[in-house]
């Protein structure tokens, strides 16, 4: 399994058996996806915009060949591996903007769609594309991608406010 870990300052992701992961939180590594993160967030919201930018424009430009089921060039370890990096864009945009679902909505949709347009400029007239260039492709794939990171980042975002009220329950 995956997991996301955080020791110290940096996050690194590493393929681990669960019985390393609990012992690695037992001695002080941090799941990523706990309050501390979305604090670090937070703390440096511009270099996480950033990179969320770079994200969503370069993985839905390589990876929209890979991903549509049915289409040539489908590979299923291609779209987990997308969905996995679309769940931590989703979650990096839980710590910039809190209830601004419709603002992660539009913000995807635009990057993806520069980000397949910007894969179709470069490669204009490939054969390996005929099979893509259609207006369901078009219009879909975006909002597809724009759904995925919207829904989770709507769960998470609800994740974090109920973990958030039982702490204050615990407290009082």
């Amino acid at each position: 399994m995956w997991y996301f870990i955080q020791k110290g300052n940096e996050i690194t992701v590493e393929l681990i058996f669960t019985e390393v992961f609990w012992k690695s939180v037992k001695r002080g590594g941090k799941c990523i996806f706990e309050q501390q993160f979305y604090h670090k967030v937070a703390k440096s919201p511009a270099k996480f915009l950033i990179f969320t930018i770079i994200i969503i424009l370069f993985f839905t430009g390589i990876t929209f060949t890979f991903v549509i089921p049915g289409l040539k060039g489908f590979s299923l370890y291609i779209m987990i591996v997308s969905l996995l990096i679309y769940f931590v864009v989703a979650n990096i945009f839980v710590g910039l903007s809190k209830e601004r679902i419709w603002f992660v909505f539009i913000g995807s949709l635009i990057l993806s769609s520069l980000g397949m347009g910007w894969r179709l400029w470069l490669e204009w007239g490939e054969y390996s594309l005929v099979e893509h260039m259609n207006p369901v492709v078009y219009v879909g794939y975006p909002s597809i991608i724009a759904f995925i990171i919207t829904a989770i980042y709507s769960f998470s975002s609800s994740y974090l406010e109920r973990k958030l009220n039982e702490k204050k329950r615990s407290v009082f």
